[in-house]
């Protein structure tokens, strides 16, 4: 059992018995004292838990903790009870305690609490909007830029949890095996997670179409063969991904929701589950049924009988969903254009680190997606930011294969993306590329009538590039959108701190004595009392003493200590206010990040410790 598992019987065996229990080992207490444990025991600990009473009346109000948090508690303890599958019996007093009416009536009357607004507020992380998912992307390039590992770590492992629906730990644990080319489609890949918090039985885990994104920035294909090819993995059949735990991919996460790069789009908490119920919201708005979704993200539900005769694998249902989490621009396949020879063997040649992890097959699928992604230009322009698609050392290695090679024009792309529709022909699954025939998803034969199957051909095409227009035009608006946003809570945010500060601040004189100018001290004061003082003595001097950032180089070497623990400081704050924020503005976001009751000290040692691991956090 989980340690919170015995913490939770432990605080309960410490109310019954008045006697606090600081340990976790739950063998202390016996079967026969187990037994003992009536569901009015279980009442009264779980109404005191919540309402801070265990006899609580129509006045009293849940103001101690949810209806979530109860039921955590009752699940925990209901996992030590002799009798943990009896419900409870009224009469005879037997049974599983935590299975009792009257335990399920408190949790209602706690839940009706929360819905009149009585209760605790919740604290459940929200799903991620696209526009915040698309931040997110952009705020790893720019909060890491100088851990190149990091970055691209985190690229590879959202676009392919937000493509999947996975759990971060879930795709955290992926081995390469678990990755293959799918045999029916083979300009595809397949995934098959084998290990997982909902993955129980073989029934549990179907094979699921991975496919590539026409918008580069969301392609789980290119960012994986990025990750891949740079840093490598630890061999064939080992995991994907070179990370001790998920703590350090969750830390590094909650540093780019904290970032100035990310704004929220709507109120409520965002965490790392919110990566799991972005893509299920974002889904579910496109009419896509429930089960479909679940079937893409692997929820367990209540098993029937007739699901034993159900094969597990559902394709059309699985890659529909896929294709709409592709993102407004749709999903698309890399391939080589008829005029350019591309061989396997040159393939997997510039791409040998995947080659090695996957095997050829599946490193050939994303050498296309790499050779692809060289030829673009280096930087594409997301919410009025430039960003990079690829590394410029592995494009340089790429680029010089490609011309050793001798192939073809390196001014002309040798890939191309072809965008994909997504159909049902019976109960098969049909991939089509636009502009190919579509005699697969009507159905008819061609020799007879070939008028109008060219018309479905070009109506499909027509559809598939006015999604494509559609999906330009999005993103150009939201570009806007965000950068007027940007704008707008910048001058806000100055509005506001102009009205608590209306006073004017005076201009620091040098002292006169007698005609004469006195020399200034250039001594830097020992304990400034806030950051606004730090600053005055940067700009201004403290005490008639020069401006710090008039000191001279032996000046500065004097007060070396001081000046090189506080000049990172300085220079946050001095680019802060060079992109357009007040001087108070500033300093209330550095204080909101490292914490108001923070003394100056501490957080000059903390920005200190952030410019020495290259994450910038304000």
């Amino acid at each position: 059992m989980p340690d919170s598992y015995a913490y939770c019987l432990c605080s309960l065996m410490s109310f019954l018995d008045d006697t606090e229990y600081k340990t976790i080992d739950c063998t202390i207490f016996t079967q026969e004292r187990l037994l003992k444990i009536t569901d009015i025991d279980i009442y009264q600990y779980l109404a005191d838990k919540a309402f801070g009473t265990s006899e609580p009346n129509g006045n009293s109000v849940p103001d101690r903790c949810r209806s979530t948090t109860i039921k955590y508690h009752k699940k925990a303890i209901s996992s030590f009870m002799p009798r943990k599958r009896v419900v409870w019996d009224e009469i005879r007093k037997e049974g599983n305690p935590t299975k009792s009416e009257a335990v399920n009536d408190l949790i209602k009357l706690i839940e009706k609490h929360e819905v009149r607004g009585t209760g605790i507020a919740t604290v459940a992380r929200r799903a991620i909007e696209w526009e915040e998912y698309i931040m997110l992307l952009i705020a790893a390039r720019q909060v890491f830029s100088n851990r190149e590992k990091t970055v691209y770590l985190l690229l590879a492992v959202m676009t392919l949890q937000w493509h999947v629906i996975g759990r971060i730990d879930d795709v955290m644990e992926l081995v390469t095996t678990t990755i293959q080319k799918s045999l029916p489609h083979p300009f595809c890949l397949q995934l098959k997670m084998r290990k997982s918090k909902n993955i129980r039985s073989e029934r549990d885990m179907p094979t699921q179409i991975l496919f590539g994104s026409m918008d580069p920035l969301v392609c789980p294909l290119l960012n994986l063969a990025v990750y891949v090819e740079m840093f490598g993995t630890r061999g064939f059949g080992r995991k994907i991904f070179d990370c001790k735990s998920t703590r350090g991919f969750t830390d590094n996460l909650e540093k780019l929701f904290l970032s100035s790069f990310f704004v929220a789009v709507k109120a409520g908490y965002v965490g790392s589950h919110s990566l799991r119920k972005g893509p299920s919201t974002y889904a579910s708005r496109f009419g896509l049924l429930k089960d479909w979704i679940a079937l893409r993200g692997r929820w367990r539900g209540k098993k029937m009988q007739v699901d034993t005769y159900i094969d597990v694998d559902v394709p059309f249902p699985d890659a529909k969903v896929a294709s709409v989490l592709c993102g407004p621009r749709g999903p698309c396949k890399y391939s080589a254009k008829a005029e350019v020879e591309v061989n396997d063997d040159f393939l997997c040649s510039i791409a040998p680190r995947c080659a090695e992890a996957f095997g050829g097959d599946v490193a050939i699928i994303l050498a296309r997606s790499l050779l692809w992604a060289v030829f673009e230009p280096e930087t594409v322009r997301v919410n009025d930011v430039a960003v990079s698609i690829i590394p410029s050392d592995l494009r340089k290695k790429i680029m010089e294969a490609w011309t050793n090679s001798g192939r073809g024009n390196d001014d002309v792309n040798p890939i191309e993306k072809i965008g994909l529709l997504v159909s049902q022909r019976m109960d098969q699954l049909e991939i089509v590329p636009v502009n190919v025939a579509l005699d697969a998803v009507v159905g008819q034969d061609t020799s007879q009538g070939g008028g109008g199957e060219e018309a479905i051909q070009n109506l499909g095409s027509q559809i598939f590039n006015l999604q494509q227009i559609v999906g330009d035009f999005r993103n150009e608006v939201m570009s806007l959108f965000c950068d007027q946003r940007r704008h707008i809570n910048a001058l806000s945010a100055n509005v506001r701190r102009i009205a608590l500060q209306p006073g004017i601040r005076g201009t620091v004189q040098q002292p006169v004595t007698n005609g004469r100018i006195l020399l200034v001290p250039v001594r830097l004061s020992k304990c400034p009392r806030d950051l606004w003082v730090l600053w005055k003595e940067w700009e201004q001097g403290l005490g008639g003493g020069k401006p710090a950032k008039a000191f001279t180089h032996a000046e500065r070497g004097a007060n070396k200590f001081s000046f090189s623990r506080r000049k990172v400081f300085w220079d946050t704050v001095d680019g802060m206010v060079r992109r357009g924020q007040l001087l108070d503005v500033a300093i209330d976001n550095i204080y909101r990040v490292y914490g108001w009751n923070n003394s100056v000290t501490k957080i000059l040692n903390e920005m200190k410790r952030d410019r020495h691991r290259g994450v910038s956090r304000v």
